[in-house]
Formats: C-alpha cells, sequence, structure tokens
C-alpha cells in the first residue's frame, strides 16, 4: 500500500510539473508567488511591526495559501486525467482506489504546506530586517502552533474537497469554479464586508464596529478562541474525509469525457 501511493505521488507530481504547458497557465504560475510574498509576507510585516507576530495577524498566510494552493492543484489530478482520457487507464491498474486516492490528495497538501511556509519564512525575515534589535524575533509559541495547525487542517478539509468537487465535475474550469465559490466565496465576503464598513457605511456604524472590535475580539482570550475554531475545522476535515473515503470508488467515478 505504501508503495502504491508512493508511486501515485511520484506520478502526480511529474504531471503536475509538466501541466503548465500554455502561456496562459505559465504566466499564472510565475504571478501567483511574486503576489504571494509581495501581498502577504512583505507588506504586512512592514505596515503592522510588531503586531504581524504578537498577534494572530500572521494566520491570513495560513488561510488563504492553502486554499489557493490547493484549489489550483486537486483539480489537475482527477479532472484532469479525465479530460486526457487516462482515467479508465488509471482504475484500470493494480494501484487500489486508496492508494489512488491518497496518491491523489498528497501532493497538493504537501506543496500548500511548503508554500506556506516559505511565505511565512519570507515575512519573518522582512520583519526582522524591518524591526532590527540586535535578536532574531519569532512567532510566539502559541502563534506558531495556531498557524501549523490552520495549514494542515485547512490543506486536508481543502484536498478532500476538491476530490469530492473533482467527481462530480467533467471539466477543469467547472471543478476549478466551483472550487472557487465554496472555499474562496467567505474570504471575499469577509473582504468586502470589511471594506464596505470602512469606506461606504455611516461613520457611526464604523465606529460601532471598531469599538466592538477592540472590547471583544481584540481582549478575547486567543488560546481559548483558537481552540474553539480548531476543534470546528478538526471536525469538518474528518467528515471530509470520511466522505470521500466512501466516495472515492472506481464504480462511482464518472468516466472519461467522449
Amino acid at each position: 500500500m505504501i508503495n502504491d501511493i508512493l508511486t501515485m505521488i511520484w506520478k502526480e507530481n511529474l504531471e503536475y510539473s509538466n501541466q503548465s504547458k500554455n502561456l496562459r497557465e505559465k504566466i499564472t504560475g510565475m504571478i501567483f508567488p511574486f503576489l504571494s510574498l509581495g501581498l502577504l509576507a512583505i507588506v504586512p510585516p512592514l505596515s503592522l511591526g510588531s503586531d504581524w507576530i504578537k498577534s494572530p495577524f500572521s494566520l491570513v498566510i495560513s488561510i488563504l495559501v492553502p486554499l489557493i494552493t490547493v484549489t489550483m492543484s486537486i483539480p489537475l489530478s482527477l479532472v484532469g486525467e479525465r479530460e486526457r482520457k487516462t482515467l479508465e487507464t488509471l482504475f484500470a491498474s493494480r494501484l487500489p482506489d486508496r492508494a489512488i486516492l491518497f496518491g491523489t490528495m498528497f501532493p497538493p497538501i504537501i506543496r500548500a504546506s511548503k508554500i506556506s511556509f516559505f511565505v511565512h519564512l519570507v515575512s519573518l525575515v522582512t520583519y526582522n530586517i524591518a524591526q532590527w534589535s540586535g535578536n532574531l524575533s519569532f512567532y510566539p509559541s502559541e502563534i506558531l502552533f495556531a498557524n501549523l495547525a490552520t495549514i494542515i487542517l485547512l490543506s486536508i478539509s481543502a484536498a478532500s474537497l476538491g476530490v469530492l468537487v473533482s467527481l462530480q465535475t467533467t471539466s477543469l474550469r467547472q471543478a476549478m469554479n466551483y472550487l472557487n465559490a465554496i472555499l474562496m466565496a467567505p474570504v471575499i465576503i469577509f473582504g468586502i464586508a470589511i471594506y464596505l464598513i470602512g469606506n461606504v457605511f455611516p461613520d457611526p456604524w464604523r465606529v460601532a464596529f471598531e469599538n466592538w472590535f477592540e472590547k471583544e475580539v481584540m481582549t478575547a482570550n486567543f488560546q481559548q478562541v483558537f481552540t474553539t475554531i480548531s476543534f470546528v475545522l478538526l471536525l469538518i476535515t474528518l467528515i471530509l474525509l470520511v466522505l470521500v473515503l466512501l466516495r472515492f470508488k472506481r464504480s462511482l467515478v464518472k468516466p472519461d469525457c467522449s
């Protein structure tokens, strides 16, 4: 079983490295890392100062990077196999269903984790250069653990959801659109809400929100809040994993496109 999973991981990594054939995909693949580094790893540490490492703001990296990375990766596996008309060949092999499943999920999870860790590293380097005081600064233990847990749980959840969506779609574009709608919609809605409160809604609404944020959010016990959020996220992750294990069977997967 282990060797079968490793075989699938090798296959997925090889195919992923050969995916960016056209100019659009190459440009997208080049722009995303620079945007991630600029918008997530350089600008926030410079703008927030010490709050970047002492507060939960760094969780933005641990939320956005795994979601975006997995959304761009998972559909290339199952739906990509279907569009290349090689899915039936894969399912006709001796590889068991679980090996194909885990071999499909692990590469995007590992890729999302590696990119997230790298972006965090760049943000810490940026912070230390900008705020140099003679000693290296790092995340406090509770912030470090929160980032690690968020990266791992979100990567697994997004990969599981990506497999479920891929099983129900017949084109790569459709799968990526569905995943973007499901995974990124809450983030986009939150960003729009913050923009409206700060720039569109009447001043009394903005002041009321700022007062509530300072009194309730900024003074909340971070460990208690994150423990609750982690438990909910862990529960969601387990549910999605169970659904994937039950749903991923050769007999239930849609055939190749005609």
